[in-house]
């Protein structure tokens, strides 16, 4: 238990202090007020939702997890739990699968392949991207210089080639609409 706990915090330390863009963040935002009843796996006294959520994205069984603001209970998942409305809590999910060293995933190419410094890069865009569904990263000197990012529309089936970092998107990002009040302004 102990060593789960200094785990997550020395990768949350080694996390924020890489610069953006050198390693890969598979997290989707953070639900607030938001509950994810069920699928628990593990549960540990995490401090903060920052320490809760890089625990889940270093854990390869995590899927998705729950942090409960009043004890700071960190309950992570091995499935993906409905949302539920609760000032309880705040959630996330993972968005991205693990990076697939030495491996492409050949066709599907949204557009053509474009620069991008490092493999975590090309995830970001692809998780920025809702229509993309994978990605592979060309590393540098294969198709030029620098290393080329091809986003996909599907989900190519990954070939072994030392050329390559590939990876897919579990799952579309959460997206959370504001319920307007219906208010009407006094003339």
């Amino acid at each position: 238990m102990r060593l789960l706990i200094l785990n997550a915090v020395v990768g949350f330390i080694v996390l924020t202090m890489l610069p953006a863009g050198v390693y890969a963040n598979p997290m989707g935002g953070s639900e607030n007020s938001v509950d994810r009843p069920g699928g628990d796996f593990h549960q540990f006294n995490a401090g903060n939702v920052s320490i809760c959520s890089t625990s889940c994205a270093t854990d390869p069984n995590c899927k998705t997890y729950t942090y409960a603001t009043a004890t700071g209970i960190c309950w992570m998942k091995n499935t993906v739990p409905k949302r539920k409305n609760s000032n309880c809590c705040v959630s996330g999910a993972k968005v991205m699968g693990a990076q697939e060293i030495n491996a492409d995933r050949p066709g599907g190419n949204i557009k053509p392949g474009f620069p991008a410094v490092t493999s975590s890069q090309c995830e970001g865009f692809c998780k920025s991207d809702l229509k993309c569904r994978s990605y592979t990263w060309v590393k540098p000197g294969v198709q030029a210089n620098s290393g080329m990012c091809w986003l996909k529309n599907k989900r190519p089936g990954k070939a072994a080639n030392l050329c390559c970092i590939s990876g897919i998107r579990l799952r579309d990002p959460v997206r959370i609409t504001v319920p307007s009040n219906n208010l009407k302004l006094k003339k």
